[in-house]
């Protein structure tokens, strides 16, 4: 099989377009999320047509291996990933606070360990709330290191990067104003 090295964005478009043959009802303004390994896709879009897409360098496995390379889980360490994260999004932040959508979207492992997490724990139902994942930041602080982590929901493959896409999310739900994502 030919492979082809697509560029950010078309990674994006492609996302979108995956995201939303899974959405069903009205047109309208969507934002989606995905946090990947190296890269974290944002697409606002209406109905199936995606409107402003971007591709950031950074994702759950960059995150975790430049703020938590020691194993450590730190309140100042998630919080200097948080920074980052959010210094990243800072140009971004107005184009897309300013595009608006009725719904956010998120799609990825992290996402739905997250959603899984939050869910078995009984912190919200279908959807991550943004008071859903500040109680999980708490919980995951409680642990002092990646490999103590045993959060009721997450994966044994996904908890050496879980606290990376942690930061990722929390910086999003932050900087871009999302109180609720549902779940792809």
């Amino acid at each position: 099989c030919p492979v082809d090295i697509i560029a950010g964005r078309e990674e994006a478009r492609l996302i979108y377009l995956g995201v939303t043959q899974w959405v069903a009802g009205d047109r309208q303004k969507q934002l989606v999320m995905d946090i990947g390994g190296g890269s974290t896709e944002l697409i606002i879009g209406d109905g199936i047509d995606p409107l402003v897409m971007e591709s950031l360098q950074f994702g759950c496995v960059s995150v975790t291996n430049r703020f938590f390379a020691d194993g450590n889980i730190t309140e100042s360490a998630l919080a200097a990933a948080q920074r980052a994260v959010a210094a990243e999004l800072q140009e971004l932040q107005s184009v897309f606070r300013n595009a608006g959508w009725q719904t956010a979207i998120g799609s990825s492992g992290t996402i739905r360990s997250a959603a899984s997490i939050c869910g078995v724990n009984g912190w919200c139902k279908n959807d991550i709330t943004l008071n859903a994942l500040n109680i999980l930041k708490q919980e995951a602080l409680s642990f002092k290191t990646i490999a103590d982590i045993d959060l009721a929901g997450l994966s044994e493959k996904r908890k050496p990067v879980f606290i990376g896409g942690l930061a990722i999310m929390l910086a999003c739900f932050e900087t871009l104003g999302i109180d609720r994502l549902v779940i792809s």
